[in-house]
C-alpha cells in the first residue's frame, strides 16, 4: 500500500581517492549501518542498495527517522575515514515499497534523486518533501543544514562515538566505554566535541514534529 516514506539517495564524495578496495569496504560498512536503521522501524524498510559504484539508496517506511538515519550514515563514513564523506538527497513523499528498491516507486524517489543532483560546492545534504504544512519545509531544510554543518568536522573518533549513541535507545556512556575499552569520561568528551547533545535534541524535535504531522 502506498504511504508516506523517506528516500535517501547518496554517493561517496571523491570516491576515486579511496580506491576500489577501500570503497567496497566502505559500502559494506554503510550496508551494516542501514541494517541497524532497519531495526529501528516497523514495518522494516527494504535493504540498502548500491548503484553506479559509489552510489547508494535507502528508503524508510517512517520518514520521521530521516535525520537520525542521515547522521548515522555520515558517522559511519567518517568513522571509516574522517576525510571521506557522503552526499545525501532526502525526499519525503508518497511511495510504494516492494521487497527491493528496484520494485519500489513514488514521488519520494524522484525528489530524493533530484535533491542529490542539485548538491553543489561544500554542501553535502539537500531535502525536499510533501509536508502537510507547506510552511514547515523551510524550517526542515534549515534544521538539516544546521545538523549537516555541525557534523561536517567530525574526527573518526567523534563520528564513532556519535554512531554508537545515535540509536533511539541511547546507551549510557559507561556502556559505550566498556565496548571500546576506554573511560566513560573519554566517551563523554568525544560525544560533546561531536555536538552530540545538540544533534540528538534536533533529532528528537524533528521526530516529534514529523510524527505529529503524519499521525
Amino acid at each position: 500500500m502506498p504511504g508516506m516514506i523517506c528516500v535517501l539517495t547518496g554517493d561517496i564524495v571523491r570516491s576515486s581517492d579511496l580506491g576500489n578496495g577501500k570503497l567496497d569496504e566502505l559500502m559494506q560498512e554503510l550496508d551494516r549501518g542501514a541494517e541497524t536503521i532497519r531495526r529501528w522501524i516497523e514495518p522494516a524498510s527494504p535493504r540498502l542498495e548500491r548503484f553506479r559504484g559509489d552510489g547508494w539508496q535507502l528508503a524508510l517506511t517512517n520518514p520521521a527517522q530521516a535525520l537520525r538515519a542521515g547522521l548515522l550514515l555520515r558517522a559511519i563514513v567518517k568513522t571509516f575515514d574522517q576525510d571521506a564523506d557522503t552526499r545525501i538527497g532526502f525526499g519525503i513523499g508518497f511511495g510504494t515499497l516492494g521487497a527491493a528498491l528496484a520494485e519500489s516507486r513514488g514521488s519520494a524517489f524522484e525528489m530524493s534523486g533530484m535533491q542529490l543532483e542539485k548538491i553543489r560546492g561544500p554542501d553535502r545534504w539537500a531535502i525536499d518533501g510533501e509536508l502537510e504544512h507547506g510552511r514547515a519545509l523551510p524550517l526542515v531544510r534549515a534544521l538539516f543544514s544546521a545538523c549537516e554543518g555541525l557534523s561536517s568536522g567530525w574526527t573518526s573518533k567523534q563520528a564513532d562515538i556519535f554512531a554508537r549513541m545515535a540509536g533511539p535507545e541511547k546507551p549510557k556512556y559507561a556502556e559505550v566505554a566498556e565496548t571500546l575499552g576506554v573511560s566513560a569520561q573519554t566517551v563523554q568528551e568525544h560525544f560533546a566535541k561531536a555536538g552530540g547533545r545538540s544533534l540528538l535534541r534536533a533529532i528528537k524535535g524533528f521526530e516529534q514534529a514529523l510524527g505529529s504531522e503524519n499521525g
